[in-house]
């Protein structure tokens, strides 16, 4: 069950913060176009995503 929700918009970054009942914290960052290239988990892990830009 989530506790909180916050959303931040810096410069081309959407950055979602998520705290569970516990109080740890989830970021999830998203592009310009709202595509999620890296999560950090409340348990100090990180996963990056890589996205291939089509051919043009």
């Amino acid at each position: 069950m989530w506790r909180d929700t916050r959303l931040a918009l810096v410069e081309n970054i959407r950055l979602t913060y998520i705290t569970d009942a516990l109080g740890y914290e989830t970021r999830c960052y998203n592009d310009i176009l709202d595509h999620t290239y890296r999560i950090k988990y409340a348990s100090s892990r990180g996963a990056s995503t890589h996205r291939e830009r089509p051919a043009t």
